[in-house]
């Protein structure tokens, strides 16, 4: 899951950070991985970081385009938010992706928008 962070942290630096109607055709649906819990994603993408990433990417945008918001564009940024769905779903393997890329998007956004103490 280690790598799952490190592929998120990069490419959410990527044109769908910067442009949320921008979408790649690869991408899956919605719809298509909305129900699937982290386990039954990791699974069904075939333990493919690439595949377990668009899924997480299509979340990712659509939670954004809902709540009229971007992605910063920072490498921590991709990379707290990366670890965080990492941490999600090692914590809850069962609860819905959707649910663990709605965390880790709002800790890392809270976290990136906060001043600095």
């Amino acid at each position: 899951m280690k790598l799952i962070a490190l592929t998120l942290s990069l490419a959410l630096l990527s044109p769908f950070a910067a442009a949320k109607d921008a979408k790649p055709t690869a991408l899956p649906s919605l719809q298509d991985v909305a129900h699937l819990s982290c386990t039954e994603m990791w699974q069904e993408s075939g333990k493919s970081v690439d595949k377990f990433f668009h899924a997480v990417e299509t979340m990712a945008g659509y939670l954004l385009q809902s709540r009229d918001e971007t992605f910063p564009d920072q490498l921590e940024a991709g990379k707290q938010f990366g670890e965080r769905i990492d941490v999600a779903c090692r914590k809850a393997p069962d609860q819905l992706l959707l649910s663990a890329v709605d965390i880790a998007l709002r800790e890392t956004l809270a976290t990136i928008k906060a001043p600095a103490k």
